[in-house]
């Protein structure tokens, strides 16, 4: 994820319980419910 900071770009590695805050339009979201009905392709065992 990435964030600004000033004039600045930080990103960040998240998973997990994360809650995705947006205090721009007064909101959060739990990540979990971004990727509810996503399906991931098995990763390949190499």
């Amino acid at each position: 994820m990435f964030t600004r900071i000033g004039d600045t770009w930080a990103g960040v590695v998240v998973d997990g319980d994360v809650e995705l805050a947006m205090p721009e339009i007064g909101t959060s979201v739990p990540l979990s419910e971004l990727y509810e009905d996503v399906e991931f392709p098995a990763e390949d065992a190499a």
